[in-house]
């Protein structure tokens, strides 16, 4: 960087009124036991290889994944991440509902086909991912990375 960050020491800090530090120090003093609360998001993000989060509202149905085709070309949201579902379906150790289990043509994912320890479908490392239903759209996504003689043409 350019500029430099400023960095404040501890003794100017400590002389300043009303800063969160001063309020961690009253609530230790009023209860012991007392811990801050974690950020939004901060469980999700202090452990990346946990299950996705459960939704807001009713988990999604086979109703949810009727456009769902196993062996059909699909697109995955978000990062528009092309592969085949290879899987539609509970999966157990996973937040209840459908999932879609797609096996995508670049190493964009975060699993093998293996959620919770079992092996739900075959991908190679990095190339699997699960997804809701409403994230995964089917339909005429050509494999971008197969050689096309369309190309040379």
């Amino acid at each position: 960087a350019l500029v430099e960050k400023y960095r404040m020491d501890d003794e100017t800090y400590e002389q300043r009124k009303g800063t969160v530090r001063e309020w961690i120090k009253e609530q230790k003093a009023a209860d012991p036991n007392w811990k801050p609360p974690k950020p939004n998001g901060a469980a999700a993000m202090g452990n990346a290889k946990s299950a996705p989060s459960a939704p807001a509202g009713p988990p999604p149905t086979a109703a949810d994944a009727a456009h769902v085709e196993v062996g059909s070309r699909c697109q995955v949201q978000p990062g528009a991440r092309r592969g085949v579902v290879r899987f539609c379906g509970e999966v157990p150790g996973m937040p209840e509902g459908i999932w879609v289990g797609v096996r995508l043509d670049e190493p964009l994912g975060k699993n093998d086909g293996t959620a919770a320890g079992a092996k739900i479908f075959d991908a190679e490392p990095g190339h699997g991912t699960f997804a809701r239903p409403k994230n995964v759209e089917c339909g005429d996504y050509p494999d971008e990375l197969e050689d096309s003689d369309e190309d040379e043409l």
